[in-house]
């Protein structure tokens, strides 16, 4: 029931614009630093001075960024379609007649959500890898102190702070 769940919120345009759009955010943030070469000032952003020259940083930013408004509103957009989709179909009187349990359904289409609210920051964390790699290249970043990050443990940073952006 969760497979087909998941199937049904993939199949929708409204998941895979919201997706795409999520991808869409970190090669639009690199081509705007392309064109301007101009970053934010120092002290303005965590990590805010390698910014033009350090590729690890565009995921970083980007999911610093998104964290406040682009995921919370890219995830309420496909969790009201996973149940008012239902509702504006006409689905829903028919699900609920099946044999399945309302709780079980419930709960599968959280999952779905769930799979999905995981998916969302994933995706901007490695199109935002991708584009500032192919932008500038990876670099050991300067972390705070002026420690020294290397790039395999930066790489790592991304992705938990990834996962730390997709618990709902």
């Amino acid at each position: 029931m969760t497979r087909w769940e998941l199937y049904e919120l993939l199949r929708h345009r409204r998941t895979l614009f919201a997706l795409s759009a999520t991808a869409l955010v970190s090669i639009l943030f690199v081509a705007a630093l392309e064109i301007t070469r101009r970053g934010p000032d120092p002290g303005e952003a965590p990590f805010a001075t390698q910014l033009l020259d350090n590729g690890l940083v565009v995921p970083l930013v980007t999911l610093a960024s998104a964290t406040f408004v682009l995921l919370p509103l890219v995830v309420a957009f496909v969790v009201g379609d996973a149940i008012a989709g239902e509702v504006s179909a006409g689905t829903l009187k028919t699900v609920l007649a099946r044999s399945v349990d309302r709780t079980e359904l419930f709960f599968c289409k959280a999952a779905a959500v769930g799979l999905y609210c995981v998916a969302a920051p994933a995706i901007l964390a490695a199109v935002g890898l991708l584009a500032g790699y192919l932008a500038g290249g990876f670099a050991p970043l300067a972390g705070p102190g002026g420690a020294p990050i290397s790039v395999g443990r930066g790489v790592a940073l991304v992705w938990g702070g990834a996962g730390l952006v997709s618990i709902p």
